[in-house]
């Protein structure tokens, strides 16, 4: 094999590892971050099943209240209703970089359905969105 072409494929099969090393690792890290999500979720939904006031208010962004304050007089009502929440559906999918969507299935007294909500990362910390729907 001529010099040029040995160092063609040397090059050819270096750029083939650092392209699948690079590919490997976003695949970890996206892997890795939709378990953090998926985790953080189950967390939240735990505390609305049970009435966990302080981190339903820590782990969600309200867009329905102007401040922590208004939101935890609401959230604080919570701990009456009787609900249920399949932790075994919970499933997570990726939108963009710092943005998911999580699926779970609730039920109270008046529905049973699947609920989608909107996932964030704020300062590092992976939130659920409560939209406003006015």
């Amino acid at each position: 094999m001529k010099k040029s072409a040995k160092a063609a494929a040397i090059l050819l099969l270096g750029a083939v590892a650092v392209t699948g090393g690079i590919w490997t690792s976003n695949t970890y890290a996206s892997v890795n971050e939709e378990n953090e999500v998926k985790e953080m979720v189950q967390i939240y939904l735990e505390a609305l099943e049970n009435g966990d006031t302080p981190t339903m208010v820590e782990y969600t962004i309200d867009e329905r209240f102007d401040n922590d304050k208004d939101k935890q007089k609401v959230y604080e009502s919570f701990g009456t209703q009787k609900m249920d929440i399949d932790m075994d559906s919970v499933s997570v999918e990726k939108i963009e970089d710092e943005k998911m969507s999580v699926t779970f299935h609730y039920s109270n007294e008046h529905v049973s359905e699947d609920i989608t909500l909107p996932v964030v990362k704020e300062n590092d910390q992976w939130k659920v969105v409560i939209e406003n729907t006015r």
